[in-house]
């Protein structure tokens, strides 16, 4: 079963982690953000509800971000103090992960990370084929050319 690592314990981030951990479709969650102690507890509030969820999810937590370099999925989320990875800051720590050999798959999971999405294919050798985004940003115009189908308007 594959190890997640997820970059950010903020509410995004504990959030993907909850939700892998109930479906016990992954071995072990890796929860990481800057503050590694609060990362840590999330990690161990979350394993303690597995035996009710009927999980047996292995979560941990903490601070080191290049330990995501050898999970099977890394997931760009949320760090509790500074908020989603993104603009030269999350830039940079694509970079590193992919300098330390990451292989897996990167997954930016809040919607303000489209952009750096792009940078990342642009700046970094990173395969778009690696990257998969939430895509939020297209939303409202598939939305709107949904509507103006139904209505006529095309």
């Amino acid at each position: 079963m594959p190890r997640v690592a997820i970059l950010g314990a903020g509410p995004i981030g504990a959030s993907i982690a909850q939700r892998l951990a109930e479906r016990s479709r992954v071995a072990d969650v890796l929860l990481i953000d800057d503050n590694g102690s609060l990362a840590q507890g999330k990690a161990l509030d979350l394993m303690q509800t597995g035996p009710i969820d009927g999980s047996d999810t292995r979560l941990a937590g903490g601070a080191d971000s290049l330990s995501a370099a050898g999970a099977d999925v890394i997931v760009f989320a949320d760090d509790t103090a500074t908020g989603p990875w993104d603009g030269d800051r999350g830039l940079q720590l694509v970079g590193r992960l992919v300098r330390a050999g990451a292989t897996a798959p990167f997954v930016f999971a809040a919607p303000s990370q489209f952009s750096h999405m792009e940078t990342a294919a642009g700046e970094l050798p990173l395969s778009r084929d690696r990257m998969i985004g939430t895509a939020a940003s297209a939303l409202e115009p598939m939305v709107a050319s949904l509507v103006n189908i139904e209505l006529g308007r095309t």
